[in-house]
């Protein structure tokens, strides 16, 4: 039996799983979205020969969201986050005290880095999805200010993490 896939059902894979726009998909990009689909359809794949079971509009709607998401906290548009631009948005959204948790900040950082790049890509991200929605939760639970952001963002400079 021959399966016929048209050519805009392609790219519409390639839309979603090619996460770093290389138009290669590689492990790490299958892996993490298909983590994501597991996550998102509330099914877990647990052996090689079960088929996934994709939700390929769902997938585009979350991997759109979050993209969008890791732009907002990618000031410089790199599209990598650097430590200060991760800090910006911890101690914005939780009020940690950057003198006292430096170290908290860096374990987390070379936690979701997990190529060892000093950069977390989108690739990463996505990775650590559940710990980004939770510092957005206090984010939208507890709107921050401008005044507050620029706080952060002194803050983040001065001890040049």
């Amino acid at each position: 039996m021959k399966i016929y896939v048209q050519e805009e059902d392609v790219k519409f894979i390639m839309q979603i799983f090619d996460l770093n726009k290389d138009k290669t998909i590689d492990v790490r990009e299958f892996v993490t979205i298909a983590a994501l689909n597991d996550k998102i359809t509330g099914h877990v794949t647990e052996s090689p020969d079960e088929p996934l079971n994709l939700s390929l509009k769902k997938l585009s709607h979350h991997i759109t969201t979050y993209k969008e998401m890791f732009d907002l906290m990618d000031v410089n548009g790199n599209g990598q986050l650097s430590m200060d631009e991760l800090m910006v948005i911890i101690v914005a959204s939780t009020g940690l005290d950057i003198e006292v948790d430096q170290d908290v900040v860096r374990y987390i950082y070379k936690t979701i880095d997990k190529d060892s790049s000093g950069s977390i890509d989108f690739i990463e991200y996505l990775s650590y999805i559940p710990f980004f929605l939770k510092l957005y939760k206090h984010v939208f639970g507890k709107p921050i200010s401008l005044d507050e952001i620029e706080d952060a963002l002194q803050a983040v400079r001065q001890y040049n993490l």
